[in-house]
């Protein structure tokens, strides 16, 4: 099933599901399984749908996403099946061989390119300006440089011509790794040819026996017979037509002074010129051996031949007219471009026949019919090979010169007609190929005819010329990209490393390339790595969206069988060669095609894969996109709970709650440390007031502040990841850590931001379905005695929006006996995993409860109680909020933070029932999900001693001032819970919270607040007259025990 892709939608995300392309059937399934799947717990969204911003993106990024098309998800898909995700397919199968995924690549191409050569055929933009322009130069007689020049067709046309080769070269790269991974990987899908079974040569052996012999011998040879074979295909398919070449000639020979098609009927303009003087009397018609006259052409540029037969120009040393010089040149050029497509000797001769020039093909060995490739070293003896190189060094005629150079095997007459980097590979291809094959005939065949003879007349010297390099092909390509003329193109590079078997060697030059740009921008360091030796000219691939894919996708296809090579490769070269991944999935991103990217995560190394997911995960915002990116990961089998800490742990360094690590020091597995060590946090909300409504000290108004900065909200954006993963302790250990780091460094903002957004029982009600077989419960409410009561719908929905209120009813009914034990064994699971981080979230809702208080507190004095808009009513629920948090927060028993505080070690810290539960089950099916998580006590332990002593007795100190003013906004009654709080402090389940007061210095300040409370106590005791009676607390607590008036 191949990966999902889809077009971005704008509104309700970075990616949307309104608008997307139709695709395959596969697609279209897997499409309709993601959108249908049903959400598990509230259909709440806890987090809002934020548009993703790219403008991070590195320069060259920004600037090639806008030239992404549809071919990268075509790719994507191929990849995906061919890797076969979701599916049962073994290495070796016909699914999964390398020549499969390669040949997928190429039709992917193929299809892009048919439609836009067919337009560019229709438009007659196929026509290079090139070719034209060396048809000038052969009527100039300008043979100095035949090398390409520049398209100039103007406007769109030379743009969809750029086009076009792009995309012609980019299905001549996929033939040509195709046709490497059949001959060096021994694919059989990919065409290679059963192995034939060599033959004894004789005397009378045929010459394709011999090539065949010769073919069983050298493999290298084999290939470059093959690598010939595709340089032909590729030169006759991308190349101007014959035709269109000879409508061109006609055009531009001697404007049409002789009409249509003369040229095909010899020199006509010399032989009128000849037969002219000859009438004259100028010359002789029978002394045709004696000296000539010396008789000029009309252009005056040298002497004119006195004769027309084929050999009078170099025998004479004399010329033809200009129109027939331009005309001699124009068909030896034909000439080799046939000999360079590869036409068969058939081909050949009936061309030449079609135009009278018989003698021709009789001059290049071309007798009868024969379908062998013109200059396939076979087609002709080993004697015929040395007088064609004897021949191609007599001429004047560069092309004449090329035309013997390629059918005798020699390089230095064919070198200056090549015009491009192909045709400079195809001439030392042909060279190498006929020396060697030369050579075996003198070892292997030396009965062949001809041989003695042969060996009076030089050839071509490619084992001097070479040297003794091995493998030669290397030594090819620098001597081929030493040419000034030519400047290799990327997928030209490409076809290089291919032949010279290093395309991993590439893979690393552009890492390391890509490198030094993209480390040039702050994200950049943060995602690549830069190799110590530096690395230049590669910097053009960072630019080249269709050279990376290539390249990219060409480099898994052949990474088997560079593996096989070099199983074990240095660490830091894989690092410099999954630069380029990266850099492919960077510009993926900036084409919002994230889809796209579990696939090409999932090729990198772990800790690489973790750390750029992680970076590229905050740019999704949306609920459902979330959802969708941890469904991609899971099907592509990358470590998503890994990643997520990942993106957890690198949000924590960017907001200064951890140390950062570089990506040359990443560690093997994730560490979560502590930034060694936190400076004890300011939490100051009380001040000063000589105000009869409160003990000396009030609430400050509006300590807690609004804004949250964008490194904060990265990490609760991490968190909320972990919300997507079927998992419990993940979510609950990271946002208890998040809290617990938010708090010690002073962020309460967003510490409240965090639980306000992802409150315990809302994770609660959403998880449980998943481990308690479909039951929905709150687990913070549940013990082991009794469950609570389940809510109502009113209830529930009020209890999301104030998320402290779910503990204001919580009566407990007997458990239910029939429940199983397994049912009840993961309750106390889930309940031991939850409890730190309600625990601290429970602190954070306390503080927001009393900054919400002293917001209503001053509305309702400023304004009046007539005048306000806060009833009585709001200011009783917030005040009762702060009191159902604050008792058992400060209860030992009630608050497992106190006991993990003063542990010796992690695993007391954990407390004994978590103990008792990991060693009863640790044998069982439920062992392997809960385990004593050691390393998330140590973190908690080590940042509480920065929280409690700086949160709790404030909060304390500030409940006690809200009790005071309480009882005078509404009723006096509230001044019995100062003697609670004091009876609580007392007892020994606050033995704690009392050393905290200690610790901190703030005993005092704690004695005199109480006494400033019993004051008031006393003062509002006594009823002015006319007042009713006040009722008793549920307890039997009163106001009047401190009135001196009541009589006993």
């Amino acid at each position: 099933m191949a990966p999902v892709t889809r077009h971005q939608a704008s509104g309700d995300g970075l990616v949307g599901n309104k608008s997307r392309h139709k695709r395959a059937s596969s697609w279209d399934l897997l499409e309709s399984q993601v959108h249908n799947a049903k959400n598990i717990g509230s259909a709440r969204a806890l987090h809002p749908s934020i548009e993703a911003d790219h403008d991070d993106a590195i320069t060259p990024l920004r600037n090639m996403a806008d030239r992404v098309g549809k071919e990268v998800e075509k790719f994507a898909e191929r990849l995906d099946l061919w890797l076969g995700y979701g599916t049962e397919r073994t290495p070796g199968s016909e699914g999964k061989s390398p020549g499969t995924m390669v040949t997928r690549f190429r039709d992917e191409a193929k299809a892009i390119s048919k439609p836009l050569k067919q337009r560019s055929i229709k438009e007659d933009t196929g026509a290079r300006v090139s070719t034209t322009q060396r048809l000038i130069s052969l009527r100039e007689g300008l043979f100095e440089d035949v090398s390409v020049l520049e398209d100039t067709a103007g406007g769109g046309q030379g743009d969809h011509l750029n086009n076009v080769q792009k995309w012609e070269g980019e299905v001549d790269t996929w033939d040509l790794a195709l046709l490497i991974l059949s001959h060096r990987l021994s694919d059989a899908t990919a065409g290679k040819e059963a192995p034939q079974q060599p033959k004894e040569l004789h005397r009378y052996s045929s010459r394709q026996d011999v090539w065949d012999q010769f073919m069983l011998h050298d493999e290298d040879a084999k290939e470059k017979s093959l690598v010939l074979k595709w340089l032909q295909e590729t030169a006759d398919k991308n190349g101007e037509r014959i035709e269109k070449l000879g409508e061109q000639f006609e055009k531009l020979g001697d404007g049409g002074h002789h009409g249509h098609g003369s040229w095909t009927h010899g020199w006509m303009a010399t032989k009128e010129r000849i037969k002219g003087e000859k009438r004259m009397g100028t010359l002789s018609h029978t002394n045709t051996e004696g000296p000539q006259p010396d008789l000029l052409n009309s252009s005056k540029s040298g002497l004119l031949v006195t004769q027309l037969d084929p050999d009078a120009p170099s025998r004479q040393s004399r010329i033809l007219e200009d129109s027939d010089e331009y005309q001699e040149r124009f068909l030896w050029f034909v000439s080799y471009q046939l000999l360079r497509r590869g036409k068969s000797l058939d081909e050949i001769r009936s061309w030449m026949n079609e135009r009278n020039e018989g003698w021709r093909s009789v001059s290049l060995g071309i007798t009868q019919e024969d379908d062998q490739p013109s200059s396939s070293v076979v087609a002709h003896g080993i004697l015929w090979r040395r007088m064609c190189h004897a021949a191609a060094n007599a001429s004047n005629n560069i092309y004449e010169r090329a035309v013997y150079g390629l059918l005798g095997g020699d390089l230095t007459s064919v070198r200056p007609v090549c015009s491009t980097w192909e045709d400079h590979l195809y001439a030392h291809f042909n060279c190498i190929l006929s020396f060697r094959f030369d050579h075996f005939i003198k070892v292997a065949y030396p009965q062949t005819p001809g041989l003695t003879a042969a060996r009076k007349f030089p050839s071509f010297n490619s084992r001097a010329f070479y040297g003794n390099a091995i493998p030669i092909n290397d030594t090819v390509i620098q001597i081929i990209n030493s040419e000034p003329s030519l400047k290799p193109s990327n997928l030209q590079r490409i076809q290089a490393s291919l032949l010279t078997d290093s395309l991993d060697q590439l893979m690393c030059d552009v890492g390391a390339a890509i490198a030094e740009i993209a480390c040039l921008d702050p994200r950049g360091k943060e995602l690549y790595f830069t190799p110590e030796v530096p690395v230049k000219g590669y910097e053009s691939f960072a630019e080249d969206e269709q050279a990376l894919r290539v390249l990219l996708h060409a480099y898994l296809a052949f990474d088997e069988y560079y593996a096989s090579k070099a199983p074990k490769r240095p660490a830091a070269q894989i690092k410099t060669m999954e630069n380029l991944i990266v850099w492919y999935m960077e510009l993926l991103r900036s084409a919002r095609k994230l889809d796209l990217l579990p696939l090409y995560a999932a090729q990198l190394s772990p800790n690489r894969l973790g750390r750029t997911m992680a970076l590229i995960l905050p740019d999704i915002k949306s609920e459902e996109d979330q959802k969708r990116m941890v469904r991609l990961m899971t099907r592509y089998r990358v470590n998503v709970e890994f990643i997520l800490e990942k993106q957890y742990q690198m949000a924590l360094a960017s907001c200064g709650l951890r140390s950062k690590v570089s990506l040359k020091d990443e560690p093997v597995a994730g560490n979560v440390d502590i930034v060694n060590p936190p400076t004890t946090p300011e939490f100051k909300i009380l001040q000063k007031t000589t105000d009869y409504k409160w003990p000396g000290q009030k609430i400050c108004v509006g300590f807690i502040k609004e804004d949250i900065q964008p490194p904060e909200r990265a990490v609760i954006d991490a968190v909320h990841w972990f919300l997507h993963l079927k998992t419990w302790k993940l979510i609950f250990s990271s946002l208890e850590d998040a809290l617990a780091r938010f708090l010690a460094y002073g962020r309460v903002s967003a510490a409240f931001a965090l639980s306000t957004q992802l409150p315990c029982a809302e994770i609660s009600l959403e998880k449980t379905p998943h481990f308690l077989k479909g039951e929905v419960i709150d687990i913070t409410l549940w013990e082991e005695n009794g469950t609570a009561e389940p809510l109502s719908e009113s209830e529930h929905e009020h209890s999301l929006r104030r998320p402290s209120l779910s503990r204001r009813r919580s009566p407990r009914v007997a458990l239910d006996q029939s429940e199983p034990l397994e049912i009840t064994i993961t309750k106390k699971i889930l309940k031991q995993d939850s409890k730190a981080a309600y625990d601290l979230q429970q602190l954070v809702l306390a503080i927001g409860a009393l900054h919400e208080w002293a917001t209503i507190e001053e509305e309702f004095i400023t304004n009046g109680a007539q005048n306000s808009s806060t009833d009585k009513s709001s200011l009783k629920e917030v005040f009762d909020t702060i009191s159902e948090i604050l008792h058992p927060f400060l209860k030992k028993s009630t608050n497992t933070l106190y006991g993990i505080a003063t542990a010796a070690t992690p695993t007391s810290a954990a407390g004994p029932a978590t103990v008792s539960i990991a060693s009863s089950i640790a044998t069982t099916e439920l062992g392997a999900h809960f385990s004593v998580d050691v390393r998330r006590i140590t973190n908690l332990r080590a940042l509480l001693p920065f929280i409690l002593p700086v949160y709790v007795p404030e909060l304390v100190l500030a409940y006690a001032s809200t009790i005071q003013s309480a009882s005078h906004l509404l009723t006096r009654q509230y001044l019995t819970m100062s003697m609670e709080l004091a009876a609580l402090l007392a007892d020994d389940e606050c033995e704690e919270v009392v050393d905290l007061f200690a610790e901190v210095g703030r005993m005092r300040e704690l004695v005199r607040l109480f006494a400033s409370t019993g004051r008031c106590m006393v003062g509002m005791g006594s009823r002015e007259k006319g007042d009713k009676p006040r009722r008793r607390e549920w307890e039997g607590e009163t106001i009047r025990v401190w009135d001196m008036t009541v009589r006993n």
